[in-house]
């Protein structure tokens, strides 16, 4: 068909489109090995948290908005906003959830996206901090949750959405690494809340 603009351009747009998606696939299963492996090593760059908070919602509030959803971004009772992480592996942990509560929220429900800093645990040079993603979607039923961040595990109400099941897998992972914590709370048809707690090296007087 190469005389056919049309016919070659709608044929390169799919081409395109499953070549995006299976490098995503892949890149699933390469981390999920490297985890499982213990051969991440996570980068340390000085992070301004209102600048994370920022440019991941600069990722997500387009997702939202197609998908006809409100997104809300709060930050609570931050103190110290300047630490040392991993920016590439946050933005993966919380993109992860994110677009999970956006694929599984029903058009016109609400996802919000809230940061709180915390003690301290660890060391008093450090900071804690909270993230809560909290969704109105169709929620995760109870036998699943218990499984829900075992490796190429679905729910059976997941179905019409697309995915290898490590996503989930993986930001534990990622989550572990970093010595966080993460947890979650639903019910199915009323919604899911992710928690994810981090403690970071606190960074003073730094240009972020």
């Amino acid at each position: 068909h190469i005389d056919d603009q049309d016919k070659v351009s709608d044929c390169l747009k799919k081409i395109s489109i499953s070549s995006k998606h299976l490098l995503s696939l892949i890149n699933d299963v390469l981390d999920m090995s490297k985890i499982e492996r213990s051969q991440i090593t996570l980068g340390r760059m000085k992070i301004l948290l209102s600048r994370l908070m920022h440019d991941l919602a600069a990722i997500i509030e387009p997702q939202a908005r197609a998908a006809g959803i409100h997104f809300y971004v709060r930050t609570d009772d931050i103190c110290n906003e300047k630490f040392y992480g991993d920016v590439l592996r946050l933005n993966q942990i919380f993109i992860n959830i994110l677009s999970n509560a956006i694929k599984f929220t029903p058009e016109g429900g609400t996802v919000d996206f809230m940061v709180e800093e915390l003690p301290a645990v660890r060391c008093e040079d450090h900071v804690r901090y909270r993230f809560t993603i909290r969704d109105t979607g169709v929620g995760i039923k109870a036998e699943f949750l218990e499984h829900i961040f075992e490796p190429f595990t679905r729910s059976s109400n997941t179905s019409r959405v697309e995915g290898t099941g490590l996503g989930l897998s993986i930001t534990k992972g990622l989550v572990d690494l970093m010595g966080g914590v993460i947890t979650v709370e639903s019910k199915e048809l009323q919604g899911t809340v992710f928690r994810v707690e981090l403690e970071c090296e606190r960074a003073e007087d730094l240009d972020v």
